[in-house]
């Protein structure tokens, strides 16, 4: 895929607690990643999200859901809204490697 091509793209979001989900909610985190999205004329496939699961597995539906669609290469960016330390607490965006 080259950089002029428009790019499919899967956002997930991601609250382990209440708490922090009083800070921002999964609806907040697929706003602002969408709005990364439009600004890079990207296409959003779907939104996935996690609630109530620590981040500290990678063993989440949602999740799981995200890597089957880069594995199937049904996406070509996962973008995703980082709240889980003080210093990365902005959107980025991941790209799988070519093979």
């Amino acid at each position: 895929m080259t950089d002029d091509q428009q790019k499919r793209v899967v956002i997930y979001t991601r609250v382990s607690t209440d708490d922090e989900k009083q800070k921002t909610s999964p609806e907040n985190q697929a706003e602002a990643c969408r709005n990364i999205c439009r600004a890079k004329g990207w296409s959003v496939v779907e939104v996935i999200g996690d609630e109530g699961i620590s981040g500290t597995t990678m063993n989440r539906p949602g999740w799981r859901h995200v890597t089957d669609l880069v594995k199937m290469k049904l996406v070509d960016v996962v973008v995703k809204n980082c709240w889980c330390r003080e210093g990365a607490r902005k959107p980025f965006e991941m790209e799988p490697r070519s093979a």
